[in-house]
């Protein structure tokens, strides 16, 4: 009887010694796991980072092309505007030039004025004159 028992004893710790292996190893890989999980976790976290600051400069950069778009808008209306007045009764500044030089001159003359006038109280710091 007393073999019996040795055996039931080894196998007991034969099992016992199987259980701590067996709970060793699943530590060891619950402890691998939770690593590779704060990995994933931490790259999920600068990947919405990384959206939310592109998602940002997306939208600034929407509203630059708008405000530049803007500009271009009101820059061809004010060149529209130049050409309806340079362009009038349907006659280009060469065809005007020639039909009445001395109005045009006088309002070139009067133009040219006013625009070193401007360059002057600017270059003295001085407003007036429509500048």
């Amino acid at each position: 009887m007393f073999g019996v028992s040795i055996y039931k004893i080894i196998g007991i710790l034969v099992a016992v010694g199987l259980l701590v292996g067996y709970y060793m190893h699943t530590q060891s890989k619950l402890e691998e796991l939770n690593q590779t999980v704060a990995t994933k976790e931490f790259a999920l976290k600068s990947a919405e980072a990384t959206i939310a600051k592109t998602q940002e400069d997306l939208k600034r950069q929407t509203e630059i092309a708008s405000k530049i778009n803007a500009d271009y808008q009101q820059a061809r209306r004010e060149v529209d505007t130049m050409r309806d007045k340079f362009n009038r009764d349907g006659k280009d500044l060469d065809q005007r030039a020639t039909e009445d030089s001395s109005d045009l001159e006088r309002r070139v003359n009067r133009a040219t004025k006013r625009a070193l006038d401007c360059i002057e109280n600017i270059i003295n710091k001085e407003t007036g004159n429509g500048c």
